[in-house]
């Protein structure tokens, strides 16, 4: 299973939060897949339930059994657990609609989490990647990358902040490094619902344990993806009326 990156960090104060904020506008550089802000009642998502397809050509096969050997060697309990791939988009009406499909963790280990780590014969796995064919436009149905939809929740406070999370020291990926509110892996059961709701309420009670009531209003979505691991992420920005005191609380309190 994906690593649990997050763990409760702080709040930053901020002047003003833009009504349309662009939520990959960060030090890592990042683009959008879709440029407009997506209101969340019309990003709709299609799963596409067994569908999982080892897409890996074969160096890649043998990186990815050598990653896991030697991180299970290190003591890593790993699980080559399902995850929701991005194939496609097309917009239907005033709707965007994904396509989703069935992947595998371990697939991630030897795209998105190893993009700059070396093949025996020399070359970084994203720059073999590149040679092969990155990103078609319209999704990663012909990308030799696993494709694994992230999500990512910003979540104002009546206060005027933004909370924030400081990442594990034991994730591959920026570990230490503060992230936004929620960052993480979409589910299968929250794309079985066809709407991205259940995921942000979802990973708002685990993580910060407030519940839908608390957290009225999604202003908006957005599609994009990090050039650090190539992942694309659904963002969201949700403004709550708790203030970003209640918000501490209610995240000691889910963490036990």
């Amino acid at each position: 299973m994906p690593p649990r990156s997050p763990e409760f960090g702080s709040e930053h104060e901020i002047t003003r939060i833009p009504e349309r904020a662009r939520i990959f506008d960060r030090e890592i550089p990042a683009w959008d897949l879709i440029e407009q802000t997506i209101p969340a009642d019309k990003l709709k998502i299609e799963f596409a339930e067994g569908s999982y397809q080892d897409k890996l050509p074969e160096e890649l096969r043998v990186f990815r059994d050598e990653i896991v050997r030697k991180r299970s060697a290190a003591g890593e309990r790993l699980r080559n657990g399902p995850t929701v791939a991005l194939d496609g988009w097309r917009t239907e009406t005033d709707s965007v609609i994904l396509s989703t499909r069935e992947g595998r963790y371990f697939d991630d280990l030897a795209t998105h989490f190893a993009l700059d780590e070396k093949l025996p014969d020399g070359r970084t796995v994203r720059s073999f990647i590149d040679q092969k064919g990155l990103f078609r436009p319209g999704g990663f149905q012909h990308s030799i990358l696993a494709g694994s939809l992230g999500l990512g929740v910003v979540l104002e406070t009546n206060d005027g902040r933004v909370i924030l999370q400081e990442r594990s020291q034991r994730v591959l990926l920026r570990p230490g490094a503060m992230q936004v509110s929620i960052g993480e892996g979409l589910r299968l059961n929250d794309v079985r619902s066809g709407s991205i709701h259940r995921a942000i309420t979802r990973a708002l009670r685990e993580e910060l344990g407030t519940s839908w009531s608390q957290t009225q209003e999604i202003v908006g979505t957005k599609l994009g993806m990090a050039e650090d691991d190539l992942q694309p992420t659904i963002a969201a920005y949700v403004r709550s009326p708790l203030s970003s005191q209640q918000v501490k609380q209610t995240a000691a309190a889910a963490r036990g």
